[in-house]
């Protein structure tokens, strides 16, 4: 068992993110804000050094929706989509309902989702290996539609294959432990349908677990 702590959405605000990250582990759930000017790689990696080096902590994040994926992929402190360490798997991304007002390259950008291929890829990983718990930045389709959409005021079902890869994850076998972030919500349930544990996190909230 590992105690982590888990960080929602932040959205480039580092400055709040400082008072939040005092713990041996941490992992930010995706929306750092990566890619959003002034938010580059090098920036984020120079500040999370500084922070390790006066706390000693681990800090690492998975890509969120409002992530910029080659930004991200340059950073030292990105989890790759599809590891599994420790019976956890990590993988980011998401859809954007906003993103007619975003711009491309500069505020929204075009591979926030993996692919069909790169999914498909993540259900096969996820199926041969039966992580215990999942940590990604969005939620199945399943707990979008009963749970979040009602929960959450204003928001409508926008079809997103991340949600319906994840959904297909859920049924071939549910994991102890599902956290997300993205709906800016929070949420700590337990699934009698399947007994998963659905931990929503809002934008900076953080939970401390043993996984």
């Amino acid at each position: 068992m590992k105690n982590i702590r888990f960080i929602g959405d932040i959205h480039g605000k580092l400055d709040q993110l400082d008072k939040i990250v005092d713990h041996p582990n941490v992992v930010q759930i995706g929306d750092f804000g990566m890619g959003f000017q002034p938010i580059s790689a090098l920036s984020v990696d120079t500040t999370i050094t500084q922070q390790r080096n006066e706390t000693n902590n681990r800090f690492r994040f998975i890509r969120g929706n409002h992530d910029d994926p080659a930004e991200c992929a340059k950073s030292m402190y990105w989890i790759k989509d599809g590891t599994i360490e420790d019976n956890i798997m990590y993988i980011g991304g998401g859809l954007s309902i906003d993103k007619e007002f975003r711009t491309p390259g500069i505020s929204w950008w075009d591979d926030e989702e993996l692919s069909i291929d790169e999914l498909y890829r993540m259900i096969e990983l996820y199926e041969l290996n039966s992580p215990e718990v999942m940590v990604t930045h969005e939620c199945p389709e399943s707990i979008a539609n009963h749970v979040m959409i009602p929960a959450v005021s204003g928001h409508i079902n926008i079809p997103s294959r991340t949600r319906d890869a994840f959904e297909v994850m859920l049924a071939i076998k549910p994991p102890k432990i599902w956290i997300f972030g993205h709906w800016h919500h929070s949420l700590d349930w337990v699934d009698s349908s399947t007994g998963t544990r659905f931990i929503c996190l809002n934008e900076l909230e953080y939970k401390d677990l043993e996984v």
